[in-house]
C-alpha cells in the first residue's frame, strides 16, 4: 500500500525501512504532469510505483495522478489538476511474502489500549497479492486507544488508497503511527470504506480492548 501500498492502482505509504528499497524523489510547481527520464531515477526498470504529496507532505489518492512508463523505462506523470508538491518513485520488492504477521491485527501483548498492523514488518518487509494488486509494507503501524467508549463495540482496520484506516466507534478516541494510518470515529466502523480491504476487527468496551479477529482474505 509506500508502508502499504498497492501497485497495479491502489493504495501507498511509505516509511523508512531497516533494509535497502530504491526511491527516487523531485518536487513540482504549478505543474499538469512531469517526465522522468530512466536517467534521472536509474532504475533500469518498470517495477516500481508511484506516490504523489501536495505543498503540506500528505499523500494524494491515486484519483489524484496517473503514469505511463515507456519502454525504455522514462515515466510520465499526470495529474488531475494543476499541482504543486513532490513525486516519489518506489521501487517495488521482488517477490510476495508469507509470514503469518504480514498484515495483520493483532494486539501489543496485554495491553488493553494498543493494536498493531503487521507486527515485525518493521524488520523484514511484507508483501501480499489481494485482487490483482500487489499491496507492500515495510513499518509497523500502532493504534493507541485513548479514551474508551461507554457501549461495547468494534474497532476495524482497513488498506484504502491513502493508507492504513482505523475505524472506532464514535465513543471513543485514538491516535495511530506508522502505515500513514489515520483514525476515524464513526457509527459503523465495521462498514468498509470504498475501495477498502478489511485487515481484521477487535473487541472494545468501556474497560479496554478484547478479542481480536483476524478477517484478511489473503
Amino acid at each position: 500500500m509506500k508502508n502499504i501500498r498497492t501497485l497495479a492502482a491502489l493504495t501507498a505509504c511509505l516509511a523508512t525501512a531497516l533494509y535497502a528499497r530504491t526511491t527516487y524523489t523531485t518536487s513540482v510547481t504549478s505543474s499538469l504532469g512531469v517526465t522522468i527520464t530512466n536517467s534521472q531515477h536509474g532504475f533500469n526498470s518498470s517495477q516500481f510505483g508511484v506516490l504523489i504529496y501536495n505543498q503540506d507532505g500528505v499523500k494524494q489518492p491515486t484519483t489524484a495522478y496517473s503514469w505511463i512508463t515507456g519502454s525504455n523505462y522514462d515515466v510520465t506523470v499526470s495529474f488531475a489538476s494543476t499541482f504543486t508538491g513532490t513525486v516519489k518513485l518506489v521501487g517495488v520488492y521482488s517477490s510476495l511474502t508469507t509470514a503469518d504477521q504480514d498484515f495483520k491485527l493483532t494486539r501489543n501483548g496485554s495491553s488493553l489500549s494498543q493494536l498493531y498492523v503487521c507486527d515485525g514488518c518493521q524488520n523484514s518487509y511484507a508483501k501480499r497479492s489481494v485482487s490483482g494488486s500487489d499491496i507492500t509494507t515495510d513499518e509497523r503501524s500502532q493504534l493507541i486507544i485513548t479514551s474508551f467508549p461507554v457501549l461495547s463495540g468494534y474497532v476495524y482496520a482497513y488498506i484504502v488508497d491513502t493508507g492504513l484506516v482505523y475505524q472506532i466507534p464514535l465513543g471513543a478516541q485514538g491516535t495511530c503511527s506508522g502505515g500513514a494510518c489515520s483514525v476515524v470515529r464513526t457509527l459503523h466502523p465495521e462498514t468498509t470504506p470504498t475501495g477498502g480491504i478489511v485487515l481484521g476487527s477487535a473487541v472494545i468496551t468501556n474497560s479496554g480492548l478484547g478479542a481480536v479477529t483476524d478477517l484478511r482474505s489473503f
